[in-house]
């Protein structure tokens, strides 16, 4: 298992990025991706996946702003292929065409692992678990 919190892994001629929950003030949050989002370039014709516990801003469930504006920017600097992330309370997983985004049952109470086919916005729920 390889933690990708602020990091950058390559497997499998693809790149993953990671930005992790937060237990911190905003501030200090807001500088940790800041100094991460500086501190890469993705590669040209690469496939790049963000894992990310929060979704860009603006993003809504029931009126309910759950999205991060520090992870809006990050995406508007690294154009990555797909988006996988958690925060949104929601019983089901569901796809965003627009920036690519993949939305999980949040980590933090809830848990599921889903399979991407090649093929941007097919997936299936593999497992699902519940607390």
């Amino acid at each position: 298992m390889n933690y990708i919190d602020y990091k950058i892994l390559k497997y499998n001629n693809m790149i993953f990025a990671g930005i992790p929950g937060y237990d911190i003030f905003y501030k200090e949050r807001d500088f940790n991706i800041h100094n991460f989002s500086n501190s890469f370039n993705l590669p040209d014709k690469i496939f790049s996946i963000l894992l990310s516990h929060e979704p860009p801003s603006p993003w809504f469930y029931e009126d309910h702003d759950c999205g991060s504006l520090m992870v809006k920017k990050f995406l508007e600097m690294h154009r990555f292929s797909l988006v996988v992330t958690g925060h949104i309370h929601v019983k089901k997983p569901r796809y965003d065409k627009t920036i690519n985004l993949i939305s999980v049952i949040n980590p933090g109470a809830n848990g599921v692992l889903i399979n991407i086919n090649e093929n941007i916005g097919e997936y299936k729920v593999l497992f699902e678990h519940r607390i």
